[in-house]
């Protein structure tokens, strides 16, 4: 079982890279335009840094959208084998991360990015 919360912890960091890669980029590229990037404006292809956090982001992105539907299957056979000696805290930190994730991928930063 200690295999499977690592697991979990693995999974819940690749969601928490996705998170750190892309805010990077979005906070770096305000820092440079002198405002909080909105859709089409500026277009992020046009912004110096895009070649280089442009890899980084799809990576974590496609890596995050992969580990997430593992994480859900992980998490079900942690939680139905333990039953009752789940240890909540590695479960409930990933949770957060994967939330944080979601509403990454749900918000305009996402949006901008891939405009």
């Amino acid at each position: 079982m200690r295999k499977l919360k690592t697991v979990i912890g693995i999974l819940g960091t690749i969601a928490l890279l996705f998170v750190v890669s892309i805010l990077m980029f979005y906070i770096h590229t305000a820092v440079i335009v002198g405002y909080l990037p909105i859709y089409g404006n500026p277009d992020p292809k046009d912004v110096a840094i895009h070649s280089f956090y442009m890899p980084l982001v799809y990576f974590t992105l496609v890596l995050w959208l992969l580990s997430f539907f593992v994480w859900l299957l992980v998490s079900s056979v942690y939680m139905y084998r333990l039953k009752d000696g789940v240890q909540i805290k590695p479960l409930f930190i990933s949770f957060v991360a994967h939330v944080l994730a979601w509403t990454i991928f749900s918000s305009e930063i996402l949006n901008w990015f891939l405009d």
